[in-house]
């Protein structure tokens, strides 16, 4: 049997890959070829190897198998059965992966994961809430909330900000050619920072993103305003 250096031996071998485990068994020596009876194979090794992740296990979502779904992307295992929003994962999807093996231990994959466990624990804090208009301590429990609100999306940055710094010293040229689009997807209000590289002006962009409606440039000094005007969105979103 062929090595793959250019010798040969006697002898057969085998390799198994899990998630985050690789076995290698091997019986047979180069006698034969090179007349030396020891060999690697002659040994039992046990040592850890390391791999980069897949874009799958980075991202926490399998978009070869399920561009559209992100249910199935997310939940779906190699059994192929589709989930839905109320389904568990299946174990082997990488949502069944990262609660078994990674959640709690590692923060540098299943990115999609970490940020969703946070919206998570958001939603399940508000839903606690009474914020009903019939609530004579409504406005209380809008602080609250905006308060759980303000934290979450503070650990979702920091989510996203160690993302962009693995992507950033893994791909440094085709990160800094990278573009990102200003028009903002549908679903809720965001602000965006744009300083100028040459002169340090900073520019705010603003829309509500339920509409996909985008703002004109503001300078620096409308800053405070816009961010009373988000606030007043989020409630009445309330």
């Amino acid at each position: 049997m062929d090595t793959g250096f250019g010798q040969s031996y006697d002898g057969v071998r085998g390799v198994w890959t899990g998630n985050d485990t690789q076995v290698r068994i091997g019986v047979g020596n180069f006698k034969h070829s090179t007349g030396i009876s020891d060999s690697a194979y002659t040994h039992v090794v046990h040592e850890v190897i390391t791999r980069p992740p897949t874009a799958a296990e980075l991202i926490g979502i399998n978009r070869d198998e399920y561009p559209y779904d992100i249910n199935n992307a997310t939940k779906t295992g190699s059994d192929g059965e589709s989930k839905s929003t109320e389904d568990a994962p299946a174990p082997d999807s990488p949502t069944g992966i990262y609660e078994s093996t990674y959640k709690g231990k590692v923060d540098t994959i299943y990115f999609y994961q970490q940020l969703k466990g946070l919206q998570d624990e958001y939603e399940a804090y508000k839903a606690t809430l009474n914020l009903s208009w019939s609530n004579p301590n409504r406005d209380q429990e809008i602080e609250k909330a905006n308060a759980k609100l303000a934290e979450t999306q503070q650990k979702q940055a920091q989510v996203m900000s160690r993302l962009q710094d693995i992507l950033t010293k893994a791909y440094p040229t085709d990160m800094a050619e990278k573009k990102f689009s200003l028009d903002i997807p549908s679903g809720g209000y965001a602000m965006y920072e744009i300083t100028n590289k040459n002169t340090g002006e900073k520019l705010y962009k603003t829309g509500d993103i339920m509409y996909n409606v985008n703002s004109s440039l503001y300078p620096e000094y409308l800053k405070k305003r816009l961010k009373v005007l988000s606030y007043l969105l989020i409630i009445k979103r309330l």
